[in-house]
């Protein structure tokens, strides 16, 4: 019982997080490279990178990119989370 309630501590802090991260774009109040760096500091990544392509044949562009040795693919990265338009 302990351990889930941890987990859902965490699980709360962390959409916190992102919701609080998500509000700041749309208000215009940071750059991409402040909320990539802040995601790296939150989540304590060693680099996080934004990374997109036109298809699904053409290869990945990595638009922005914070911290040391960002990847260059989704295959590359410890995590992967889609993102729409």
């Amino acid at each position: 019982a302990a351990r889930r309630t941890h987990q859902a501590a965490r699980l709360r802090a962390e959409s916190e997080i992102l919701s609080f991260l998500a509000g700041s774009i749309l208000r215009g109040e940071n750059s991409l490279d402040a909320l990539l760096g802040r995601l790296r500091e939150t989540f304590t990544m060693d680099s996080v990178a934004l990374l997109e392509r036109t298809s699904e044949v053409e290869p990945w562009t990595c638009t922005a990119a914070v911290g040391s040795r960002p990847v260059d693919r989704p295959e590359d990265a410890d995590v992967d989370i889609p993102v729409g338009e």
